[in-house]
Parts: C-alpha cells; structure tokens; sequence
C-alpha cells in the first residue's frame, strides 16, 4: 500500500470525490476546506475502474481515525520550571525503588527533555502560605539557575506562588521571561 501525506491524500480524494461517490455531505465540506477527518469517509468501496490506492486506504481506514501528522516540535531556548500545587510533591516513594514512585509532573520532564528543554522541578512545601513558598522557589531558583532567564509553568497554586515571586519579591539573580498557569 503508498504512503501518503496529509495534503497528497486531501488533494487526490478533490480529484475523485465525483468518481468515488461514496463521501458524505460533511466530508466533502471537509475536503474543500483541508481538514479530512476519516471517520467522514464512507467504507463502501465502489466498484470498477475507480478503485485505486486511495479508494483503499479510505476502505481499510478505521471509523473516527485522522490522518496522522508528526508535530515539530523546538525546544524553549530558556530553562522550564515546573511549581506544583497545594499538596503537590515532586517525587513520592521509596528513592531505591524508583519503578514505585510517583511523579506530580510525570512524562512531562520527559517530553520536554525529549525535544532538548532543560526542566527543573521546583520543590516547595506541599502546605504553606503563598509567600512562604514564593521565597523558597526565589531560593530554588536562584542556586539552579542563576543569572539565566527562565519560563514557569504553575499548576494550580504553583501558579500563585509564582505570581507572587514576580511581583514583590522581584527577583535579581535570574529573570522570568514568562508565567503559564
């Protein structure tokens, strides 16, 4: 069976949604504007001179698939931090047996090391008042990452005590370059 790209198999399914006659209303709405999902895409296969690859791979395409696109994805030139919640933990469970821990931002350092981000999770008291633990992040932050410029990543509380750290504590041995909560 071909390979085909998105935009190959967009562009050979315009030329033969008159001879396949199979595609719904709302698959042809999708092929005009580019967006094949191919759930639309009827799997009665016509019969005749009409069947070609494509009319194949429409056939054996299982119902609500899309087609697959590989995402690109670059790395942020600026070190991630990742501030936990109320609760929150960096790692829970037994340091000698790591298959039994638990991670609060699990696949998520992964991910973004994958692409070749540099993470630093931030380790602050799972309790404890928004300034309490805005100063223990500043203190983090400013022995891992000094002098450079950072971007956070706050969940839930996390997001505050960044807040927080940015606004009256104003931090002068790294930069924030971006918040996201």
């Amino acid at each position: 069976m071909s390979v085909f790209t998105a935009s190959r198999l967009v562009q050979l399914l315009k030329d033969q949604v008159s001879l396949l006659g199979v595609l719904s209303k709302r698959a042809r709405r999708a092929v005009k504007f580019g967006t094949l999902p191919l759930a639309y895409a009827n799997t009665t296969q016509p019969t005749g001179s009409s069947v070609d690859s494509v009319d194949a791979a429409i056939s054996k395409a299982r119902l609500n698939e899309q087609i697959p696109v590989k995402p690109i994805y670059i790395a942020p030139r600026n070190p991630v931090v990742l501030c936990h919640g109320l609760y929150g933990f960096d790692v829970r469970g037994p340091e000698k047996l790591p298959m039994l821990q638990i991670h609060y931002w699990r696949g998520i350092r992964e991910a973004l090391e994958s692409i070749g981000s540099k993470v630093v999770i931030a380790k602050v008291p799972g309790t404890g008042g928004i300034r309490e633990r805005a100063q223990q992040l500043d203190s983090l932050l400013a022995s891992r990452l000094e002098s450079e410029k950072v971007n956070i990543v706050g969940h839930s509380m996390g997001g505050l005590d960044a807040r927080y750290l940015i606004t009256h504590i104003s931090p002068k041995r790294y930069s924030v370059g971006s918040l996201t909560t």
